[in-house]
């Protein structure tokens, strides 16, 4: 049985064992759906229909990447300046923003146009976090943004992966799939925050869906500070199809000084020392077509943070 809240635990096994039987599976979806429409309405957090429901229901229950969620509560201290890139709706920045309080900043970076306006939505009472509708790369321009139909979450510069994750939702094959293109604006980050006046930042959370090398490309002088965090995304199928080798995005992180960790979902950070671990990584990642957050940091001293039972002095997690 699979480790996790009695919640996962039941989703595991309805997936496993009782999703194929039409009926039932239909009666569920229809109660999931009600019961994520309700929940919107009392959180004041909306979710977009151009997501999983599954996705939807982790968001307004809290339980979307919990260990990530866990990190970055124990880490993050009021007062500091945090960029959120690839806001989506907002689930990251609304807790941002609540940890650093009204003397700290978030700027959240959606370039997808309706999810933008869903993140509007989600941020609007929240006077300390600045929106921004471009997407991070290494240049100020144009570029075309490929979203799944069925997923905008998966939206990517690279259209390779916007459709493999298309073609994956859609049991007809790739003769029915649809994904939507916009032009969107993209800004290097380092130029971004030289034209805000933003001369410090505490922490990163990067997900754009395979292009991390080209945003971090674009930051080079703010990934020189000597004092930094970030959560990055490592995706080996979103990264492959951006034509990006996965141990790529750990070397250039090295090359700036960081030290890198991988997320687990058991709640641990297991250290990627070396490129081989890294590659062990990918493979296996690869194989179970998934994804983690990988924790990098740079200029903080050896402490434990998170992973066990506080309570009992259990903390499976150290850099």
């Amino acid at each position: 049985m699979m480790k996790g809240s009695f919640v996962e635990r039941g989703l595991w096994f309805y997936r496993k064992h009782l999703k194929d039987i039409y009926p039932l599976h239909f009666t569920v979806y229809k109660g999931v759906d009600f019961g994520v429409t309700l929940l919107q309405r009392l959180r004041r957090f909306q979710t977009t229909q151009d997501d999983p429901l599954s996705m939807r229901f982790h968001l307004v229950t809290g339980l979307w990447e919990r260990n990530t969620v866990a990190v970055v509560k124990r880490l993050l201290k009021p007062g500091w300046t945090v960029l959120d890139i690839g806001a989506h709706v907002g689930y990251y920045s609304t807790l941002f923003a609540g940890i650093v309080g009204e003397t700290g900043r978030v700027f959240a970076f959606e370039p997808h146009p309706k999810t933008y306006e869903t993140l509007c939505q989600n941020v609007v009472r929240f006077n300390n976090i600045v929106l921004v509708q471009k997407s991070v790369t290494d240049k100020e321009g144009k570029a075309t943004l490929y979203s799944p139909a069925l997923y905008s979450g998966s939206s990517s510069l690279s259209n390779a992966y916007a459709q493999s994750i298309e073609e994956s939702y859609v049991s007809g094959g790739p003769s029915v799939q649809h994904v939507d293109a916009y032009t969107v604006d993209t800004v290097a980050m380092d130029s971004f925050l030289e034209d805000a006046g933003v001369s410090r930042v505490d922490f990163i959370k990067l997900d754009v869906e395979g292009t991390e090398v080209s945003a971090l490309r674009g930051m080079r002088n703010t990934l020189s500070s000597e004092k930094l965090a970030l959560v990055v995304e490592f995706s080996p199928i979103a990264l492959r199809a951006a034509a990006i080798d996965p141990r790529e995005l750990w070397d250039f992180l090295r090359g700036h000084g960081f030290d890198i960790m991988c997320i687990e979902k058991s709640g641990t950070l297991t250290p990627l020392m070396d490129i081989d671990l890294v590659s062990q990584l990918a493979e296996r990642l690869t194989t179970e077509r998934d994804f983690r957050n990988l924790l990098c940091l740079k200029g903080y001293e050896p402490k434990y943070l998170i992973g066990g039972d506080e309570e009992k002095g259990n903390d499976r997690v150290a850099w």
